[in-house]
Parts: C-alpha cells; structure tokens; sequence
C-alpha cells in the first residue's frame, strides 16, 4: 500500500478518499476531517510579551508571561493571553498582517494599559473561546468563530463589526452588540 505522508497542516472540513494512506505529522485537526491519520501535534499557551507588533512577528510571543521570545507565530492549535505584562504603555497595537491568523482561545482579560486590537481588515479564526478586556479597543475587527464544541465570547460590551458563528454552540458571557 502506498503512503502519502505531510507535516506542518492545519486540516478542517476534509474526506480523504484516496487508495493511499495519508498521515499528517505534527499537523493541527480543527475537525470534521476523516480518512487522515495525524501524527502529534501538541498546543502551547503564548503570551503577547511585544508591545506593539505584528501577529507574525516570533520575537512577540512567549511561553510565559513576560518570558523570552519563542521565535514563531501561534497556530490554531495554540492558547493565547495578552496580560500585565503584554502592554508597558498607552495605546500601545497589535496588528494581524497575515490572512490565516488563527488560535485555539483567545483571552485579554489580564491586560492593562488599553492596548488595540487592529484586525486590519483580516480574519482572525477562533476554534475555542475569546475573551476581551473592557479597557481595549478594537479596529476593524472580523472574527470567525469556528470550532467543534461549545465556547465562551465575551465582548465585555465591545461593539463589534464582525462575528461569524461556524459550528460551535456559543455561551455568550456579555451583551453582544455588532454594528
């Protein structure tokens, strides 16, 4: 039997039919996939340790609140957390610059400093929950949540431009308000 062997995927929504075997190694499964065997593949909780910044930019994540960089971007398979020691100053921006930003869960509600959130036009998929902070603001935000299970949003009252519900059951834990 032939083998057809990838690593590095991020795999939704697919029926390999193939007379092949097909494995994906150290490869992120977001459901509904079948006929794919995934290799490990583990999840990490990052922190936003950059300040102002870009989503891609490795030197802006940590494995630890106020750590070291770690050198790459998230995943949809990973844990982010912006917290006390993500912002130092005012006003200070995080900008997604790439168009497959995505993440497993999604908390600023340790932030201080209100830091921005600038979408900048991008889509930011969610496979789990998000949680803002009342004290952030938002830019041209477009968020699609779209995992398999039931998750948490809060909005803590933010007014949104743009919330996609793809297949999860979602437990709203504020006013949702989209304009």
């Amino acid at each position: 039997m032939q083998s057809l062997t990838s690593n590095y995927l991020d795999i939704q929504d697919i029926n390999y039919t193939g007379t092949a075997s097909f494995t994906a190694n150290n490869s992120i499964n977001n459901g509904n996939n079948s006929g794919i065997t995934f290799g490990a593949s583990t999840s990490r909780n990052l922190y936003w340790i950059g300040e102002t910044g870009n989503w891609s930019d490795g030197s802006q994540w940590s494995l630890s609140s106020g750590g070291s960089a770690v050198g790459c971007p998230p995943t949809s398979a990973d844990n982010l957390y912006f917290d006390q020691n993500s912002f130092s100053a005012s006003d200070q921006v995080v900008t997604i610059d790439i168009d497959n930003a995505a993440c497993k869960n999604i908390s600023w509600s340790g932030v201080t400093n209100n830091p921005k959130f600038d979408y900048n036009y991008k889509q930011l998929k969610v496979y789990g929950s998000f949680l803002l902070n009342e004290n952030m603001i938002m830019y041209r935000d477009n968020t699609n949540l779209i995992g398999t299970a039931s998750v948490t949003f809060d909005s803590k009252g933010k007014q949104l431009q743009a919330l996609r519900i793809n297949g999860p059951s979602v437990s709203l834990s504020s006013p949702l308000t989209l304009y």
